[in-house]
């Protein structure tokens, strides 16, 4: 892909942000068989309380935020909420 095609991309958390206001109640995340599911909005708010945790810890545009975790339904909030703090 040439530079062109990227300038209209939307970074990832503004895409759930869009998500969540067009269709907050519609599924997002669902892992059936440990019977956790998300809506948009539930995502959304999930992530955005994070990131401001994660904000107000220092974590800010460019920074690596780590993970070290069993594979588990909540990494795709923590993924979403590094996103939206900018990390």
């Amino acid at each position: 892909m040439a530079k062109e095609d990227f300038d209209n991309l939307m970074p990832i958390g503004d895409c759930l942000k869009k998500m969540a206001e067009k269709t907050p109640e519609a599924p997002a995340i669902e892992f059936p068989h440990q019977q956790w599911r998300l809506n948009y909005r539930e995502w959304y708010d999930l992530s955005l309380r994070l990131a401001n945790a994660l904000t107000l810890k220092g974590v800010g545009k460019g920074d690596r935020v780590a993970l070290l975790s069993e594979s588990r339904e909540e990494w795709l909030i923590v993924q979403m909420a590094s996103a939206l703090a900018g990390a």
